[in-house]
């Protein structure tokens, strides 16, 4: 495929409903949605298109240079941008999250973690016993050694299925003891740990533990989980200490939902209140954390409730 037939595809889904789709950023988006206006503001597209950061940072009398407009005229789009959605989809989605059914639960005991799963997510499957009798009555040898065969790959799935049982319950409990203390403090106690660190500790090969989680989750003591929500990376702080990457991000939120609404934090201000908490982050990771939150920029947050 081309990378014109690639463009010529990506035309034809920008063109549909609702206008912003298809975007590659947000400034794509925001372009898409002025374009199907029939009496857009004067330099609105003009300046998301080139100069969304410094109207987000309020430069106004910079862009106002830089395309020979009046800062009045200017100013005028910073509200006007907040007419449009910076995620046009989500209007479409369920309003609801989808029901998670928990693949294993955990409560934290005296002596540790203790980990149930949840039979009801795994399949049962059972040789029917008239099957063993219709194998032992066969007098066809041929017929015989077909029904042997059967009756071993049915064996073999359902050793198949109480390994994969097993295996998951010692990944969750192991995952688990790591994450003890998210156990007792919550998120903000969850500790750096990559799926090869538990797979070293577990004796087994990293692939098998990315199995065992993928698409599963877990019912704890602070809300329902993906297991894979428990794997993160570590930053170290200016102090010595570790934090894992949710730790984080779960501090930056925190942060969001504190602000005034009149004057929303830019992601260099979190920058810089992390800092005074000894997190060291750059302006670009805090960006891509606030993204990976769904938390919008700072011009598009002022106001809103």
């Amino acid at each position: 495929m081309t990378a014109a037939v690639v463009e010529e595809a990506l035309t034809a889904v920008q063109s549909l409903d609702p206008a912003g789709v298809g975007a590659r950023s947000l400034s794509e988006c925001l372009q898409l949605q002025i374009q199907r206006r029939e009496n857009p503001l004067p330099w609105a597209l003009e300046i998301v298109r080139d100069h969304l950061e410094d109207l987000a940072k309020g430069r106004f009398n910079i862009i106002a240079k830089a395309i020979g407009a009046e800062e009045a005229d200017v100013r005028k789009v910073y509200p006007y941008l907040r007419e449009f959605h910076p995620r046009p989809g989500m209007a479409f989605g369920p309003g609801d999250n989808p029901h998670v059914i928990p693949d294993a639960a955990v409560r934290m005991d005296p002596d540790g973690p203790a980990i149930l799963v949840n039979d009801a997510v795994i399949p049962k499957l059972s040789v029917n016993q008239d099957f063993y009798k219709l194998v032992k009555g066969m007098g066809d040898r041929t017929a015989l050694t077909y029904l042997l065969e059967k009756l071993k790959s049915a064996q073999s799935v359902i050793r198949g299925l109480d390994q994969r049982k097993a295996t998951l319950a010692k990944v969750i409990q192991a995952l688990m003891q790591e994450q003890r203390q998210f156990l007792h403090g919550g998120v903000e106690a969850i500790v750096p740990l990559t799926m090869k660190e538990l797979a070293d500790k577990l004796e087994m090969h990293e692939s098998t533990v990315s199995r065992a989680v993928h698409n599963k989750y877990i019912s704890t003591p602070h809300g329902t989980f993906e297991l894979k929500f428990f794997f993160s990376s570590g930053l170290q702080r200016q102090d010595g200490e570790v934090d894992s990457s949710i730790k984080i991000k779960a501090r930056i939120k925190e942060i969001v939902l504190s602000e005034s609404k009149l004057r929303p934090y830019s992601d260099q201000r979190i920058v810089e209140i992390l800092a005074a908490e000894k997190v060291r982050l750059s302006r670009r990771t805090v960006t891509k954390y606030r993204e990976e939150l769904n938390i919008l920029p700072t011009f598009l947050r002022k106001n809103r409730s």
